[in-house]
């Protein structure tokens, strides 16, 4: 009979502090997910630097890449950074190709590009004030071979890809 009593008081004390708990939750107003957030699109970067910039998806998150002519290159990736050090001739060849693209805004635009609503992404190169269309929608040699860079470039820096195709 003693014990009941202890008990009684315990499961009173327990409700109440759950009532309280719950009654608290829910004055609060329920938060919608976040968004994806990208890096920043303006910063400074040297006029001899590249950036590669994916949009990214629904299903993966966007990434910024600069690369200077040395090889040297920062990322961010999502809410992540890193750096790392393209090889020499992956990094003469990306360069080449952005010389022989030049000038990248007037690579010709794939007027109908389809692509996936959960895995489609887009992917821009910036270098000394140019800006290319997106390079996964541009149907010419110059921006395929700039495509494969960049996809050497992301693979170099175990930057995540969507596998699906556009």
């Amino acid at each position: 009979m003693g014990l009941r009593n202890f008990r009684i008081p315990g499961m009173l004390i327990s409700l109440a502090l759950l009532t309280s708990n719950f009654t608290a939750s829910a004055q609060q107003p329920i938060q919608a997910p976040k968004q994806q957030q990208c890096p920043p699109q303006n910063f400074m970067v040297t006029a001899d630097t590249a950036v590669i910039f994916n949009t990214g998806s629904t299903n993966s998150p966007c990434f910024r890449i600069l690369v200077s002519p040395t090889g040297q290159a920062h990322f961010v990736q999502g809410n992540q950074s890193g750096k790392g050090r393209i090889p020499r001739r992956l990094t003469r060849k990306f360069f080449q190709d952005l010389s022989a693209a030049e000038p990248l805004s007037k690579l010709p635009a794939e007027p109908n590009c389809i692509k996936s609503a959960s895995f489609g992404t887009s992917t821009f190169i910036r270098l000394g004030g140019e800006q290319s269309p997106d390079i996964s929608c541009v149907n010419n040699a110059k921006a395929k071979a700039l495509i494969t860079d960049v996809e050497k470039i992301t693979q170099m820096l175990y930057i995540s890809r969507p596998t699906s195709p556009r």
